[in-house]
């Protein structure tokens, strides 16, 4: 909240009425309720409009609800245990199939908005070139975000490129490096904390020359001096919708710029695929 407070004290004396009238009202407000209101309730409840709502968070420097919404959850979730927060969202939802639907669907379309507002073209146009160039792409993510990585890993196959899905977080973990060469190319999900294991893999591709894409939500500006390519994948600040619905998404939009430029070995893995489902009976 600190960081808002700079911020409308900053743009105070540019804003109109109606943005001050939205400002009030978000110093007032607590960082739970925002975070888990959408930009129609603090339009009703302000007294203002949900297009109001829009511009004054676009005049205080966020690119929307859901980039304020990220930066309050920030310490949110770091200080407050996960049964509470979940405690949180039941409170907020209710039991109103409506209302829960609704704010799924409102999460999702501030999410996409977010993400074609931040994610950088030319950093993808990087990721998509060093993936269609490599000899291997080796797919790393646990935990949930093992879900991505798998996702992107088994849809290169079948778009006709060499891939690897790292899924161990251990022991195992170093049989799977061992093919790894500098003519490879790391993609990690690695959405808001740096382990010791993430660190040396990071470490240890960079030491075979083999070049790093990060799919990451917090971590984009430590991680751009150890990257080929830093794509910024938001993260859902509420839990309402799935930790892997963005990061799936961005790895769709990869998949179709690289069957682009790689068009005959796409249709070639799809003319395969097919043949060999024809003959186990699928």
């Amino acid at each position: 909240m600190d960081v808002l407070r700079t911020r409308i004290a900053e743009a105070w004396g540019s804003i109109s009425k109606a943005e001050r009238t939205v400002c009030s009202f978000l110093l007032k407000s607590s960082p739970e309720h925002l975070i888990y209101a959408s930009a129609a309730t603090l339009g009703a409840e302000s007294g203002t409009s949900n297009a109001t709502i829009v511009r004054t968070f676009q005049k205080l420097g966020y690119s929307g609800f859901s980039d304020l919404k990220r930066e309050l959850a920030a310490p949110f979730t770091s200080s407050v245990p996960p049964e509470e927060r979940l405690k949180q969202r039941i409170a907020h939802l209710g039991d109103s199939m409506r209302t829960n639907a609704d704010s799924v669907w409102t999460e999702a379309e501030e999410l996409i908005a977010l993400t074609r507002e931040t994610l950088e073209l030319e950093e993808l146009s990087i990721s998509i070139d060093v993936i269609a160039r490599a000899r291997r792409t080796f797919v790393y993510g646990i935990g949930l975000s093992s879900v991505a990585a798998l996702h992107l890993s088994m849809r290169l196959r079948r778009i006709g490129v060499d891939s690897s899905h790292l899924h161990d977080d251990g022991f195992l973990l170093a049989d799977q490096l061992l093919p790894m060469s500098g003519d490879d190319v790391l993609v990690m999900f690695v959405p808001g904390r740096l382990t010791p294991v993430i660190d040396s893999l990071i470490e240890h591709a960079r030491a075979l020359g083999c070049p790093v894409v990060f799919c990451t939500d917090e971590l984009e500006e430590s991680l751009k001096g150890r990257a080929a390519a830093v794509l910024k994948v938001p993260r859902t600040p509420t839990g309402i919708s799935d930790e892997n619905f963005i990061a799936l998404l961005v790895s769709d939009i990869l998949l179709q710029g690289i069957t682009v430029v790689m068009p005959e070995s796409a249709l070639s893995a799809s003319h395969s695929l097919t043949i060999l489902r024809q003959s186990h009976g699928y």
